[in-house]
């Protein structure tokens, strides 16, 4: 039963973090030429092996200038890891 608890836990966690990827709508067609440069750059991933599980997520902010161009960055990432023992 605790077995059950903890894959049905994990695979929520797994499923929201992939969410995150796919919940923002693409909008990248409906942008004007006068939209303001973005600093902000957020990311997030799953990656699921047979015995092991990782989901991250992180962002990144350019200060100085648009994300599209070369400058300094300043970034934060946070990530969660799971290892599955086979008995």
């Amino acid at each position: 039963m605790r077995r059950a608890r903890r894959r049905a836990k994990d695979a929520l966690v797994i499923g929201l973090l992939a969410a995150g990827g796919f919940a923002m709508p693409a909008v990248a067609d409906e942008l004007s030429d006068q939209t303001p440069p973005s600093h902000f750059y957020f990311y997030s991933g799953v990656d699921v092996a047979r015995d092991t599980s990782y989901g991250w997520a992180g962002a990144a902010w350019a200060p100085f200038g648009p994300m599209d161009r070369e400058g300094f960055r300043l970034r934060a990432q946070a990530g969660i890891a799971r290892r599955h023992l086979l008995q």
